[in-house]
């Protein structure tokens, strides 16, 4: 009996241990992003773009973009689609603008940019283009003053 118990054990730990490492390997690749006044990019695809004067906060630029992003990461090994959600105050806020990006499996970077008009507090985070509950990134927060 004692050797029955002490293998149903083993088993039982194994299978823990296989839907543990499961789980581990799904969580997103982390995406780090940067805000910025401009991106600067060369012709040379294996050149990252560069983020021009970084910063949180940005004035009103009259119909020209003015919050440009660009996300850094380690290369997927798959085409990936990814989604910059922009909501106004906080994560749960008012959806504001997104930008969806498609990624090859070897890319190690993507921008986008947008027009922001009203003066407020936004927040960004990048998640999977079909999935929401798969984040990328963490949150990072931008003002736009007058």
């Amino acid at each position: 009996m004692a050797n029955k118990l002490n293998s149903t054990f083993k088993t039982l730990l194994f299978t823990t241990l296989v839907i543990c490492t499961c789980s581990l390997s799904s969580f997103a690749q982390p995406v780090t992003v940067t805000l910025c006044e401009g991106l600067e990019s060369s012709n040379d695809m294996e050149t990252a773009a560069t983020a021009i004067n970084p910063t949180n906060i940005f004035k009103e630029n009259g119909s020209n973009d003015n919050v440009f992003f660009l996300l850094n990461f380690e290369p997927f090994g798959k085409s990936v689609g990814l989604r910059l959600v922009v909501t106004e105050k906080n994560k749960d806020g008012e959806f504001f603008q997104d930008r969806v990006m498609s990624v090859s499996s070897t890319s190690f970077y993507a921008t986008a940019s947008m027009v922001v008009h009203d003066p407020g507090k936004y927040c960004v985070r990048v998640v999977d283009e079909f999935d929401e509950s798969i984040v990328y990134s963490k949150e990072v927060y931008f003002t736009l003053k007058k």
